[in-house]
């Protein structure tokens, strides 16, 4: 089984911005996947009620 690193961020702010956290992880570790939960990505209710296989795509 191999390691997949996933980086997860997690938004509550209703306004927009940059990732700039999540470009600077991803600049310095490479993950296989990125995922945003809440404001501009995956909604928390749909987060916590879809198993995690579903949400990131890991077999």
């Amino acid at each position: 089984m191999g390691a997949n690193l996933i980086a997860i961020e997690v938004r509550s702010e209703t306004r927009k911005q940059s990732l700039k956290g999540m470009s600077k992880f991803i600049e310095l570790f490479q993950p296989t996947d990125t995922v945003i939960i809440g404001e501009g990505g995956i909604p928390f209710s749909k987060f916590f009620t879809t198993p995690e296989e579903d949400l990131l795509d890991v077999t």
